[in-house]
């Protein structure tokens, strides 16, 4: 399917370039032309260029993401949700890694920076850092523009040397925003030299440094907690280690930082990701307290559509709850979730149970193998189609 979508592509440069030959004739025989002959010259000239600098790029693109799904080395299962719900508990029984490499939210220091865990017999990671240009435009300016502060940073070096503008709002949720920008201000000299760096290589024990917001130091016979800012820097760590699960072959699980938890804007982040690199989707969520579902989760299952529109998202979704709390909460959640969440499985575990999570993890597998070839194909037949639409302009 890569190959035939490769061909989709050259096809579709290929008529960018007839185009662009055709908005080049059109400009010299507008010249020799006058009256409505001109008028209709020059319509269809605007109608050219709309297709060079819109249709085109559109279809390049999905094409180009769809030949990147295709080509990928590994099937890619991307596990969300909101901060402290589970995921990296539910992780470490899927990977083996510990709280020492990704730390759960239980153990007080939860996951900064996201990752991409691939089952491999060998165990290191490797982490890409944001450069200058890209950490502003992801990392900073969402804050700025969440919390309508101006004037705005041009450069990370304007931001990290001159004062934040001041907060204008009182909501309590901007101002929760506010103090995580501070944060990152006032603790810029603590990262700042990983940007820009190559690819790092680290070992098992270096994982956390780089991974978690702060991790458990020991001082003589007694313990504090250090807080850790490289996080902030990584872009992704890509995480090589052998899966608890056996037989799984090129598998990776991808882990996001709880949305809501310190990123700004990361809902368009997330939505962004999983359309350019995630196959599957699991969504984690506690059962909240009194049984209630909260528009958080919904908000969350909302984005999936938007990542691939082409995909029904209850086709390519599962939702796990992990247990907690009492009967008839778990009862009462359940209920609304099915109600009110469209996905091909609802799943209910306790994450902390590791072979709950090993034999229900076996389940999803088995079930993905069925279906994921009808969505493959129904993923490039959408797109070829419109790939198609080309030889009609």
């Amino acid at each position: 399917m890569a190959d035939r979508t490769e061909k989709t592509m050259e096809c579709v440069r290929s008529v960018a370039s007839a185009l662009d030959d055709c908005a080049a004739l059109l400009e010299k025989v507008i010249e020799i032309l006058e009256g409505e002959q001109r008028a209709k010259a020059e319509q269809l000239q605007r109608e050219l260029v709309r297709s060079i600098n819109e249709k085109i790029p559109k279809i390049h693109q999905g094409v180009s993401q769809l030949w990147l799904r295709f080509r990928r080395p590994t099937f890619n299962i991307g596990i969300i949700g909101n901060a402290r719900q589970g995921k990296s508990t539910f992780l470490q029984a899927i990977t083996g890694l510990t709280n020492d490499e990704i730390p759960a939210a239980e153990t007080d220091h939860c996951t900064g920076a996201p990752s991409i865990i691939i089952n491999d017999h060998q165990t290191y990671a490797d982490v890409e850092f944001y450069d200058d240009r890209s950490f502003l435009e992801e990392m900073i300016l969402p804050f700025y523009e969440k919390l309508g502060l101006t004037p705005r940073p041009a450069t990370f070096r304007s931001f990290a040397d001159n004062p934040l503008p001041a907060l204008q709002s009182t909501s309590a949720n901007d101002q929760q925003l506010w103090q995580k920008l501070k944060d990152r201000h006032e603790n810029s000299s603590a990262y700042q030299n990983l940007l820009r760096q190559p690819v790092k290589r680290i070992e098992r024990h270096e994982f956390i440094d780089y991974i978690a917001q702060q991790k458990q130091q020991k001082e003589g016979e007694s313990f504090y907690i250090e807080k850790i800012y490289n996080w902030i820097a990584v872009k992704m760590v890509t995480i090589h280690c052998p899966f608890n699960v056996p037989d799984v072959g090129g598998l990776s699980v991808c882990d996001t930082p709880g949305l809501g938890d310190f990123i700004c804007g990361a809902e368009d982040n997330l939505s962004r990701n999983i359309g350019n690199s995630i196959d599957t989707v699991l969504m984690l969520k506690r059962v909240p307290n009194g049984g209630i579902i909260k528009p958080e989760d919904t908000q969350l299952y909302d984005l999936i559509p938007k990542a691939i529109p082409e995909l029904d998202a209850k086709d390519w979704s599962y939702f796990i709850v992990n247990r907690d709390g009492t009967t008839a909460e778990l009862e009462m959640f359940q209920e609304q979730v099915a109600e009110k969440i469209k996905v091909r499985r609802l799943i209910t575990l306790d994450a902390r149970n590791e072979d709950e999570v090993l034999t229900e993890f076996e389940g999803i597998l088995d079930d993905i193998a069925i279906n994921q070839q009808v969505l493959d194909n129904t993923l490039y037949n959408d797109r070829n189609d419109n790939s198609h639409l080309l030889n009609k302009t």
